[in-house]
């Protein structure tokens, strides 16, 4: 990975919505506890995450980055 790539990653994991969270598996839907802690702060989330909904979240960061 490039620092490029890690910048839009980073971009790019401030711009993901809840329905492609839900889409991808991350979240359950209507699980809006889920989707505010997300969005106040998706860095630490990612970290905190259970691998298997890191992985999935990875996914849609890498779809988006060009992999």
């Amino acid at each position: 990975m490039t620092l490029r790539q890690f910048h839009n990653g980073l971009r790019i994991l401030l711009n993901i919505d809840c329905h492609e969270l839900v889409a991808a598996g991350v979240i359950r839907p209507g699980d809006d506890g889920a989707w505010i802690k997300f969005r106040e702060d998706p860095f630490r989330w990612m970290i905190r995450a259970p691998d298997p909904a890191a992985e999935a979240l990875w996914a849609i960061i890498e779809s988006r980055n060009g992999k």
